[in-house]
């Protein structure tokens, strides 16, 4: 952005400095366009950084929100809620497939990532990603602050009861490729809700409740972590000899 308000300046620049040249001289080119362009920058640059300060508030402020799901790519609804204290983050998905209810939960705790899923009782596993699994559920938007991103600020909604700012941020040729995300959020930077649009279909979290009061046994596992070692040593030791 910062090369295309260099450049932009140089222009102007040259158009002003053009000095007398004659009868030949041709009429300086109108700057009401540049302006335009420049003033179309600011507030685009603005509009991002408007989205950021309310990244960074939830980001740094304990919460918990429950969402209804839609995901247009598999045909499904469901519930999500995500928790939010510090480093540590938990999110739990509830669906309903072929008729059974599906429970699973992911906890990132210190830089652990561990998955649990309930058939008819819990059971959760250590999982090991590196780096990625000390990244909180919000450490994804930090794809808004690409250069090929595009910020625009849209109209306040009401949801959850509050009033939330949205933002639409459309991706350009980066990782995302054709992609398009209207963001919402609280007043305190909760994400209210989000709507990613794809070639290949939607995916759309709208939250019916959050808290700004999270407890540290929201972020206990339902039942003790296994290593894969000790889950394969158990399939082992259960097998028939």
């Amino acid at each position: 952005m910062k090369y295309v308000l260099v450049a932009l300046a140089s222009l102007l620049l040259l158009a002003a400095c053009g000095g007398d040249t004659g009868d030949d001289q041709l009429p300086p080119p109108p700057t009401t366009d540049a302006d335009d362009v420049i003033r179309d920058i600011q507030e685009k640059s603005q509009e991002q950084t408007a989205l950021e300060e309310y990244l960074s508030k939830g980001k740094n402020r304990g919460f918990s929100v429950t969402y209804d799901t839609m995901d247009s790519f598999a045909g499904k609804s469901g519930e999500l809620a995500m928790y939010v204290k510090g480093d540590n983050a938990r999110t739990d998905v509830t669906m309903e497939v072929e008729g059974d209810r599906i429970e699973a939960r992911q906890y990132q705790l210190a830089g652990e990532l561990i998955s649990c899923d309930k058939q008819e009782t819990w059971s959760c596993m250590i999982m090991d990603f590196g780096d990625d699994a000390g990244n909180t559920p919000l450490d994804m938007q930090s794809s808004f602050e690409e250069p090929d991103v595009d910020v625009t600020k849209k109209a306040s909604r009401t949801i959850a009861g509050a009033t939330a700012e949205c933002f639409l941020v459309e991706f350009g040729d980066g990782m995302f490729g054709d992609m398009s995300t209207e963001q919402c959020f609280s007043e305190e930077g909760v994400l209210l809700y989000s709507e990613m649009i794809m070639p290949q279909g939607t995916i759309k979290w709208e939250a019916t409740e959050y808290s700004l009061s999270v407890s540290d046994s929201d972020f206990e596992p339902p039942a003790e972590p296994q290593t894969m070692e000790d889950f394969l040593a158990g399939m082992m030791g259960d097998m028939p000899t």
